[in-house]
């Protein structure tokens, strides 16, 4: 049971989640931030096939229920290529930073990175069927970890700067070049 439980909190990685919305959630001041956080809290499993099959004329229900989820289908392949891509980047970032910046990587050896992490996602999730439930195990005790470090250490970093719940909920900021009336 905690293995599934694994996949499941591993494909959300919180912490990683959580810093990859930053930049979208920040520019709308505290507030926008709430609801960012609200937001990604509601469940969306099986979701998308029922509301669609709930709301669509019984003549385009299947087709448009199949649709949904191939659309969908495609954006975890989608999501997985990106977080490759990212990662690719990230990697060869360190290396250029531990050069000192003398050294800048090609679009070719960003492929290549990419593809390397894709054939190794590939390989590990084919070959090592039997140990990946306990290493799902092991990333969910070290997610665990790191969420309650990360509530531990940020109120203890900004004792001496936490804002009251008026401001936090109420206060709006436009850091963007959107105009805004407000």
């Amino acid at each position: 049971m905690l293995e599934v439980f694994g996949i499941a909190f591993s494909i959300m990685g919180l912490l990683p989640s959580i810093a990859s919305v930053l930049a979208y959630s920040i520019p709308a001041g505290p507030v926008g931030m709430v609801w960012a956080d609200l937001a990604s809290a509601m469940p969306t499993s099986g979701g998308l096939y029922w509301w669609t099959h709930f709301f669509a004329s019984p003549a385009t229900r299947n087709p448009l229920s199949f649709l949904v989820g191939y659309s969908n289908t495609l954006g975890l392949v989608g999501g997985l290529c990106s977080i490759d891509y990212a990662f690719s980047l990230m990697f060869l970032s360190v290396i250029a930073i531990a050069r000192d910046g003398n050294w800048t990587p090609t679009d070719g050896q960003v492929y290549g990175v990419f593809l390397l992490a894709v054939l190794c996602h590939a390989v590990l999730s084919s070959v090592m069927s039997r140990i990946m439930g306990k290493l799902q195990t092991v990333f969910v005790f070290m997610n665990f970890v790191l969420i309650a470090a990360t509530i531990i250490a940020l109120p203890i970093g900004a004792s001496d700067r936490r804002h009251s719940a008026k401001y936090i909920f109420t206060q709006t900021e436009n850091l963007t070049s959107w105009v805004s009336d407000s």
